[in-house]
């Protein structure tokens, strides 16, 4: 396996507007071949992260759910922009880095 270079880091952080509503990281295409990924500490709720079709409600999960406080996953991607989260509470967030060649 060859791994890649990092030209740029790109680090960000995405809180969820509207819980119940899976939201893209950014609405920009934004190439990457890699996003570290994992919730804000400060959130209330784990918050669960994946395709469009993401869901957080509690006892419905669709997707990777990440609890504050553990370590981050990686989702090797070639746009930013295919990555949806979505939480519980308003306002829960993530906080990611990408990186780009």
């Amino acid at each position: 396996m060859a791994y890649e270079i990092a030209g740029k880091i790109v680090s960000g952080r995405k809180a969820v507007t509207t819980a119940g509503t899976a939201e893209q990281l950014t609405t920009t295409t934004t190439s990457c071949y890699r996003i570290d990924i994992c919730a804000d500490l400060g959130n209330t709720n784990p918050v669960v992260v994946g395709g469009e079709d993401v869901v957080a409600a509690a006892g419905s999960q669709k997707g990777v759910v990440l609890i504050p406080g553990n370590a981050p996953m990686t989702i090797l991607v070639d746009d930013v922009s295919k990555v949806y989260v979505d939480s519980q509470t308003d306002g829960d967030a993530v906080c990611y880095t990408y990186y780009q060649v």
